[in-house]
């Protein structure tokens, strides 16, 4: 039988309330199969509408239970001068609290009920906030009210500067669409300043770099100068130093209670005044802090969404070099959102250890991204150590095997990367001389598709077979 829940002490009136619902027990037992079945006690409001639980409120609540067998909610209007009024009192405090023992309420027709007192659980206020509104009193939701129209007035202050950062970001992000011979411009995005001959006043553009007079569909954006804070967005394009935002204009909403989550919370707005993501890193590399800019050396934002950060020391780009063979592999566990990890690393046999040579935050999931994150991992290797990466099987010495998972836009991206460098040999070529996949990867694809128990096994053979003659005694090649 399901309990009924009372939030609150109130007076009633037993009569009066008795003659709106009926509480009718239908405890009827019934024999099926040697088992005896009990229904649960019911209250009806008409004929033929009817629930199991009740629950009693003094106050309206913003969102009622809801049940498959149904919940009936009954809110108390004692001293409502209008039925609209309960769309002002609104409780959203109520929290938790205990219950007493189940007891027999005349009121809901002498039926089970547990009872609970809930009580307000007090609110939490932005540290910085103006007494005025933490000192505010109110009995009803006024959107009318002079708070209300300060917090809309102060809502609306910041507008210019998300303004600027938001035109800024989609010029990063945007791909200029200006096509010559088939290939689309990579030409970057850039703040200048035009003077129009009719007006003799001047104007501010985004325009494309590899701009050309008579060329056409290059990247042009106009800057309106009153939406948009042009300074600030100057010194974005000429990577300075972006000034940190006042600390008594933001702050993170935390417990009172917690002084050592204030305490770092603080330290990381000192740290990132604008975040950890995109932005943030974006800010920290540009600004040069914590000598992210000798680590951080790429950050290519591409018009289909794709977004490539490629961290690598030096150092690292030479060890990476003289390898022989390493692995890459892509992890969706150690970044929050869309964004994932793609790391390359090889198992290091005087220290035991594996060691990792780059890291690339990307949101990379086709082939055509995978061939651009190699490409551009092979440019930044060349621009590091002076030397371009070298391939045995297409230079005669070098990297001799890539270790993977069977990811196919994985394996065809590196491919058409391959390609790129040596295109006398298709993709696929290049991904026989080179890629090799552990047993547990290749196991694990077989046993996922949908073949038959005798073919999956002659393809688990092919980890044993050391020819092809061997393999074709096993009668696995025959049509």
């Amino acid at each position: 039988m399901e309990v009924i829940e009372i939030l609150d002490e109130e007076i009633y009136d037993v009569n009066k309330d008795a003659q709106n619902i009926q509480m009718l027990p239908t405890n009827i037992d019934s024999s099926s199969d040697n088992e005896s079945i009990k229904e649960a006690e019911m209250a009806y409001f008409t004929k033929n509408l009817g629930v199991s639980t009740i629950i009693y409120s003094t106050v309206p609540i913003e969102y009622p239970a809801t049940s498959p067998d149904g919940v009936a909610t009954v809110f108390s209007i004692q001293g409502w001068k209008n039925h609209i009024d309960a769309f002002n009192d609104i409780q959203y405090s109520i929290g938790s609290g205990g219950g007493s023992p189940i007891q027999k309420y005349p009121f809901f027709g002498n039926i089970s009920v547990t009872k609970y007192v809930r009580e307000c659980q007090g609110i939490k206020h932005y540290s910085f906030a103006d007494s005025d509104l933490i000192n505010a009193e109110h009995c009803e939701v006024d959107f009318e009210s002079d708070i209300f129209k300060q917090i809309n007035k102060n809502n609306k202050e910041n507008n210019k500067e998300n303004y600027t950062y938001i035109t800024f970001l989609a010029a990063q992000d945007s791909q200029c669409k200006f096509k010559q011979n088939g290939i689309t411009c990579s030409g970057q995005p850039k703040l200048i300043r035009l003077l129009e001959k009719e007006s003799y006043k001047y104007c501010w553009i985004i325009e494309c770099t590899n701009y050309k007079p008579q060329e056409k569909w290059h990247r042009y954006i106009e800057i309106n100068t009153q939406k948009i804070d042009i300074d600030l967005l100057r010194k974005l394009f000429n990577g300075e130093a972006i000034t940190e935002r006042n600390a008594n204009q933001c702050s993170t909403i935390i417990s009172k209670s917690s002084r050592t989550k204030k305490c770092v919370a603080k330290t990381y707005k000192n740290l990132y005044p604008f975040g950890q993501h995109i932005l943030g890193v974006f800010q920290s590399v540009y600004s040069k802090q914590f000598d992210l800019h000798n680590y951080v050396h790429k950050i290519d934002f591409f018009g289909n969404g794709l977004v490539l950060i490629v961290c690598m020391l030096e150092r690292q780009a030479q060890l990476l070099q003289h390898l022989e063979c390493f692995q890459i592999d892509l992890s969706f566990k150690r970044v929050k959102g869309n964004i994932n990890e793609f790391e390359i690393n090889s198992y290091d046999d005087y220290h035991n250890l594996i060691l990792s040579y780059c890291h690339i935050y990307t949101n990379v999931n086709s082939s055509d991204g995978y061939c651009r994150l190699f490409i551009t991992l092979f440019d930044i290797i060349k621009q590091l150590t002076g030397k371009p990466v070298q391939v045995k099987h297409i230079n005669g010495n070098g990297w001799s095997c890539i270790l993977g998972d069977l990811d196919m836009g994985q394996m065809k991206g590196l491919g058409l990367a391959l390609h790129s460098l040596d295109t006398t040999r298709e993709w696929e070529v290049h991904i026989m001389n080179i890629f090799k996949s552990c047993h547990v990867h290749f196991q694990r694809n077989v046993n996922n598709k949908r073949f038959s128990d005798p073919i999956k096994k002659k393809m688990i053979s092919l980890l044993k077979a050391e020819s092809k003659v061997e393999l074709h005694k096993s009668n696995f090649f025959r049509y």
